[in-house]
């Protein structure tokens, strides 16, 4: 409601934007947003993306890595990775610990671990697939590590295990999923 005087109210002038807003199509809200601020439209997403839970912005950057390693024509990837939750079995130097493979192609996957390993170490994963009747025992090299986890490349597959990660790589369907 306007101030009694005549002059709006900040929250007039608010209620009424959010009103017009909400009337424009998303085309025309991107190319307002885009108007109003110009440059600085990473730091907007990274404002917003602050909000989001952690699980959330896990999920958030290993969506945007795959869009941008779409648009990458160096990505050294040979294959695409399928994301997926698989639990596997870790041997290393006699030591055995269970994980999650997050993504995975006939070539490496991406595990999700708070262990040290370091890039060069060997690595024994077993671990089965929705579409394997036995487990997969595959020998791999870590060639990259972060603070969520390792990239494994696998070395030689026999031609079952590869059969079997290809199978699932082509015939299982991947969801995106972020909860507010």
């Amino acid at each position: 409601m306007p101030a009694t005087d005549g002059k709006l109210t900040k929250y007039d002038v608010i209620s009424r934007l959010l009103h017009l807003i909400d009337g424009i199509s998303e085309d025309q809200q991107f190319v307002l947003f885009k108007h109003l601020f110009k440059d600085s439209l990473a730091n907007q997403l990274l404002k917003r993306i602050i909000d989001l839970s952690e699980n959330q912005r896990l999920i958030l950057m290993k969506h945007i890595e795959e869009l941008a390693s779409e648009n990458n024509n160096g990505d050294k990837r040979k294959a695409p990775r399928k994301d997926c939750l698989i639990n596997t079995n870790i041997r290393v130097q006699g030591s055995i610990y269970n994980s999650y493979i997050l993504d995975i192609n006939q070539y490496g996957a991406y595990i999700e671990t708070n262990e040290s390993f370091s890039v060069g170490q060997e690595m024994k994963l077993t671990f089965a697939t929705l579409n394997s009747r036995e487990p997969l025992n595959i020998c791999g090299e870590v060639i990259r590590k972060d603070a969520q986890g390792v990239g494994v490349k696998f070395q030689i597959l026999s031609e079952r295990e590869l059969k079997t990660i290809r199978s699932f790589v082509e015939n299982s369907e991947v969801v995106y999923e972020i909860n507010s």
